[in-house]
């Protein structure tokens, strides 16, 4: 078990051996008192303060080491068990969305930040429109970084594993709305950050295949084939690596697409039998057969649709 009283030398220990300066580090004046005071150990942290700057820094969070109030407790497995149903594929979670909200009076601005991108995640499964998704979104993300704009560069050096999902929440919202080349350059950038920034491997394996994926369709839909093809054959071998079998199965689908493109069907069909499979054993039977279709449909195969 680490001593909290600790976790501030941590994260001067780290950051220091990474080369990063605390004004690099913090987004603004407030995180950089909070940092300060915490690297003196002049402050207990609390769990979200320590969350945001480890995950900052890409270190494992040292669960069980962080004192928490009953509050912060209750909040802390209410994240989880929303992690975990939204893992699953469950999207009705507006009832844990208030027990979270409901847990004190007043939330402090980590905890705001991860209830409303959440409430925002869940409206928009539920039919809100996606450019006014982007903006409550972007509402959330100011919250840490005040002044991030929708149309403008990242405001920051480095990001925590909320603020990296509200970008890809934006990114997904920008395509639906119409705005494919801002939400590509958007997706570009976290591939990017993923590949040069400190980053928990536990956060890559289970976010990093989904921004090569809906890069790679995005960029597929632009005309951008090759590329496509090339993150795609990245997707592959990174869930090859970590065994997400779930988004494995999806990016040899997305590169059995982009060869049929190029008119390789033989190949491409291969790819298909083997993608509709592995998908099968997943679960997904009726995105099987849904993909069935549109390939016979778009490039005259003879998949049973059944």
């Amino acid at each position: 078990m680490v001593d909290y009283y600790f976790l501030g030398r941590i994260i001067r220990e780290e950051r220091k051996r990474l080369g990063i300066t605390q004004e690099e580090l913090c987004n603004d004046e407030k995180d950089l008192s909070l940092l300060s005071r915490l690297e003196r150990d002049k402050r207990i942290p609390d769990r979200k303060t320590v969350e945001y700057f480890f995950e900052k820094l890409g270190l494992l969070i040292p669960e069980g080491s962080i004192p928490m109030t009953e509050a912060e407790y209750r909040r802390y497995c209410l994240e989880y068990e929303l992690t975990v149903q939204l893992a699953d594929g469950a999207t009705e979670t507006l009832e844990k969305l208030e027990a979270y909200k409901s847990c004190t009076p007043n939330m402090g601005r980590f905890e705001r930040q991860f209830y409303e991108y959440h409430r925002t995640l869940y409206e928009s499964i539920h039919g809100a429109a996606p450019e006014g998704a982007a903006h409550r979104f972007a509402d959330a993300l100011r919250l840490t970084l005040p002044s991030f704009r929708l149309d403008g560069d990242i405001p920051a050096e480095f990001l925590s594993k909320t603020e990296l999902m509200i970008l890809n929440n934006i990114a997904r919202m920008d395509y639906q709305s119409g705005k494919k080349t801002e939400a590509i350059r958007l997706m570009r950038f976290l591939r990017d950050y993923f590949n040069s920034k400190p980053v928990d491997i536990r956060v890559k394996a289970e976010k990093y295949p989904v921004i090569l994926f809906n890069l790679a369709g995005w960029l597929d839909m632009a005309g951008n084939i090759e590329e496509a093809l090339q993150l795609s054959n990245e997707g592959i071998e990174f869930c090859a690596r970590h065994g997400k079998l779930f988004y494995f199965a999806y990016h040899i689908f997305n590169t059995g697409y982009c060869l049929a493109e190029q008119g390789k069907l033989d190949e491409a069909k291969a790819l298909f039998d083997y993608a509709f499979k592995t998908m099968e054993l997943t679960g997904k039977h009726d995105e099987v057969l849904m993909g069935k279709k549109e390939l016979n449909k778009l490039f005259g195969y003879d998949f049973p649709e059944k």
